[in-house]
């Protein structure tokens, strides 16, 4: 399978419709497109046409109640060279997303993404201004049933950042995020609720943000988290610097609630590094309607956007190249767990068996 995906919806099982009129269904040779009802010694027993029936029909039923019991509402191994279960959310220029033999996670071909301070500048000479920050796909990830009621979600993939990787301002710049589209009235957009960053020192930081408020234009209600570091929180002891150049598997396991029975679990190459029970969303447009959440993938470096608007125009360091490559993306609904979304294949070291799996 490489490129799969389920409609999320609140039916249980998909809605087969059956022909009404059999091939034995009356006519003559003088209506077209209705064959005629064959002589009864022609025509099979009772009893085989039950057989027949239940030799084409079984198939079907596997794969409906198959259909029922699948658990992953996405899943994106790029082996086919088609992202349309993705969104093109930020694809300014032709190297800045592209499907690549190497280096790949698992199977053939993996997903690339690619962002220079020439983009940037060739953006303001297109006329775009200074909005070539970015170079992403999307997915919706969560659609809110309604107000207040929490959705659990499971995340899967692995992130390959470069070795050329070069990023020379002070500020981490977001390589996977989840977000909501809109904002409450009087609100801007917001910072995303998840992410997970290459840090200015060469580390991974994972930022969370949380608001129970609905429109709260001042942010005086929003919580912040980061790991590592960070109070109230379970982290690691200290996170390595990462591993340019290699494969890093990582799996989310998220209770979406803006109130305290939201859920954060997170494994990295197997090891569980965090683990936090509270809120961990925005309370947005939930209370006018359904705001579903999305997940984007690629890279994005806020900053670039910001010194220009706010330090007269400065343009990001000339050298600066942003490389990072994904593989085995998948996203699992609430019957699924770490087996079915984490990537598959060899990759890197992990433990024998994911550590901290165990969920209250």
């Amino acid at each position: 399978m490489t490129s799969r995906i389920r409609q999320m919806s609140t039916n249980p099982l998909p809605v087969v419709a059956l022909p009404r009129a059999s091939k034995y269904s009356r006519g003559s040779p003088s209506r077209p497109g209705v064959l005629a009802r064959p002589p009864a010694a022609q025509r099979p027993s009772c009893r085989a046409e039950k057989v027949r029936r239940a030799v084409i029909l079984l198939p079907l039923l596997l794969f409906v109640v198959s259909a029922a019991q699948a658990d992953l509402l996405l899943e994106e191994t790029f082996e086919d060279r088609d992202w349309s279960p993705l969104v093109a959310h930020r694809l300014y220029h032709d190297h800045s997303g592209l499907f690549v033999g190497d280096p790949v996670r698992n199977g053939r071909l993996a997903f690339r993404f690619h962002l220079t301070a020439a983009d940037f500048t060739r953006g303001l000479d297109e006329g775009l201004g200074p909005t070539v920050v970015r170079a992403e796909l999307a997915r919706w990830s969560v659609v809110n049933p309604g107000l207040g009621v929490p959705v659990t979600r499971w995340y899967g993939f692995s992130i390959h950042v470069e070795s050329s990787w070069k990023n020379s301002l002070s500020m981490g710049t977001i390589i996977t995020q989840w977000h909501h589209p809109f904002a409450d009235p009087g609100e801007g957009q917001g910072s995303p609720h998840l992410s997970i960053q290459v840090a200015p020192d060469g580390t991974w930081l994972i930022e969370n943000a949380s608001n129970p408020v609905f429109s709260d234009p001042s942010d005086s209600h929003r919580t912040r988290r980061k790991w590592p570091g960070g109070p109230g929180e379970t982290g690691p002891e200290g996170w390595p610097s990462i591993a340019k150049g290699q494969w890093v598997d990582w799996v989310i396991h998220a209770k979406w609630s803006y109130n305290a029975d939201g859920l954060l679990r997170i494994w990295q190459n197997g090891t569980r590094v965090i683990d936090y029970a509270g809120p961990n969303c925005d309370n947005d447009g939930s209370a006018t309607f359904n705001n579903p959440m999305f997940w984007k993938i690629g890279i994005y470096n806020a900053l670039w956007k910001w010194r220009y608007e706010n330090l007269d125009g400065r343009l990001p360091p000339p050298d600066d190249a942003l490389m990072a490559a994904f593989d085995e993306v998948r996203i699992g609904d609430q019957n699924s767990g770490y087996a079915e979304v984490a990537p598959r294949g060899s990759g890197p070291a992990a433990p024998a068996s994911p550590t901290g799996l165990a969920v209250e």
